[in-house]
């Protein structure tokens, strides 16, 4: 190959995501040069060449796993998610809204010290995350997905005695143990009171 085309072979190995070292096996040429041939091609490239690049590259990765993630492989959704996300902070786009991880969150900071489960706190925030990823993403699909996450997400709150309906039924408890005010204790008290209002009166 000419010199142009060995730069140009390095070039497109890196763009393919493969690192240094191994161009400079493959092409049988020191590391140092393969360096500096990128260096030198990077040089001349500008910041919205590199970002058409990058989201190109978002794009071939998006491509290799939609199918599993539109046939239900939770893990492929996750990555889906992901790589929606970095598109968005690399084209510009304004930080995502997150009002299930803001009200996660909230819910979190009212529980008791005692009743902080940090493995199921973790748990929810994951769960949180990819719904409220789901939801920028403008993907109906994935939108759709992540609502069978809702439930894990209940049992997560109903483990941590975080929601209304543990709530009442922890009040109900805690009132069912305070002592119930006997006849006997009401008649003393009205005693009292009349006798503090004779001797006032006097």
């Amino acid at each position: 190959m000419t010199s142009a085309e060995t730069a140009g072979r390095i070039l497109e190995l890196r763009r393919a995501g493969v690192s240094p070292r191994r161009i400079a096996q493959e092409l049988r040429l020191p590391e140092e040069e393969i360096q500096e041939a990128i260096s030198e091609a990077l040089s001349s490239v500008k910041v919205e060449e590199v970002r058409a690049l990058e989201l190109d590259r978002l794009d071939r990765l998006q491509q290799a796993i939609w199918a599993a993630a539109v046939g239900g492989e939770w893990r492929a959704v996750d990555r889906a998610i992901r790589l929606t996300e970095i598109r968005l902070r690399l084209a510009g786009s304004p930080d995502p809204a997150t009002p299930m991880s803001e009200a996660y969150e909230a819910t979190i900071s009212e529980l008791p010290e005692s009743g902080k489960d940090q493995a199921l706190i973790e748990a929810g925030r994951r769960l949180v995350r990819q719904i409220d990823s789901a939801a920028n993403s403008g993907d109906p699909l994935l939108e759709t997905k992540a609502m069978y996450l809702i439930p894990h997400l209940v049992n997560v709150l109903r483990e941590l005695r975080a929601t209304p309906a543990i709530r009442e039924e922890l009040a109900a408890i805690a009132a069912a143990a305070l002592p119930a005010p006997t006849v006997g204790n009401e008649l003393d008290e009205f005693k009292r009171r009349r006798s503090a209002h004779r001797q006032t009166g006097d």
